[in-house]
């Protein structure tokens, strides 16, 4: 057995994937919204599971909750921008455009 992080794995991804398991929200540019649970990622794209199968082609932004916080405990999440490539009953994938770290600007503990 293989996992997308396997070396082993035969692969035709310019960027290895890392298997995660952040919460997130994602928005498409329709103004649908929800939430769901990354699966993996890399440099340059996202596989996540939301249970709704969103429409290929459409721009995304999604916002994953950071398991480490910026310096002075500030709750920090990665924002990442981009096109879906492919949504099924395995997950949304995505190729990400834009990325950046932003804390949330709430203090630790008052989530």
């Amino acid at each position: 057995m293989t996992t997308d992080t396997d070396p082993a794995r035969h692969d035709r991804r310019r960027h290895r994937r890392f298997a995660v398991e952040f919460t997130l929200k994602y928005k498409l540019r329709s103004g649908v919204s929800g939430h769901g649970q990354a699966a993996n990622m890399s440099s340059s794209g996202l596989l996540f599971r939301c249970g709704v199968e969103l429409p290929v082609g459409e721009l995304i932004e999604v916002i994953l909750t950071w398991p480490l916080a910026a310096e002075g405990g500030q709750p920090l999440v990665l924002r990442v921008a981009g096109i879906v490539v492919r949504s099924d009953h395995r997950g949304t994938a995505l190729s990400i455009s834009k990325r950046g770290f932003h804390t949330t600007g709430r203090p630790p503990g008052n989530g």
